[in-house]
């Protein structure tokens, strides 16, 4: 047994000076290579949706993206008053041009999913009366681990 312990303790850095040696900068993140994915409304899982419902009242249509699947995707497209807040009229459902910013990549087993949503009016345009309120920052749903 004093054997044992004598070469057990014959493993350890004493031999070594200065114990840790570092060199270099610390390695950075991996870019996401793997299907990155945006849960709708109704936690349908949408790939660099054309379109979809952001909320019940809220759907999004014409996105054209920019950067999607890194950490921040960024779309232009049209935001539509499902709710009809703004009186609908025969003429159709009001809608204003609009920015969605998504963040926060969060990876899931085999993909990836959104975690945050920005909807703001498009540079140039204003934000209606009738917009719902509170998308401006939002928490997305993204399926649990």
């Amino acid at each position: 047994m004093a054997v044992l312990c004598l070469v057990v303790a014959g493993c350890g850095v004493s031999g070594v000076s200065g114990g840790v040696r570092v060199e270099g900068a610390a390695p950075t993140a991996i870019p996401w290579r793997g299907s990155a994915y945006v849960l709708d409304y109704e936690s349908v899982p949408q790939e660099k949706p054309d379109s979809f419902s952001l909320t019940s009242n809220t759907w999004l249509s014409h996105l054209t993206w920019k950067g999607w699947g890194s950490n921040q995707a960024v779309a232009n497209g049209f935001s539509w008053d499902m709710s009809c807040s703004s009186g609908c009229t025969d003429d159709g459902i009001p809608s204003y041009r609009v920015t969605l910013v998504l963040g926060d990549l969060t990876r899931r087993a085999h993909a990836a999913y959104y975690r945050h949503a920005s909807l703001r009016a498009a540079r140039g345009a204003r934000t209606p009366t009738w917009a719902e309120p509170g998308l401006e920052d939002m928490g997305l749903h993204v399926p649990d681990s």
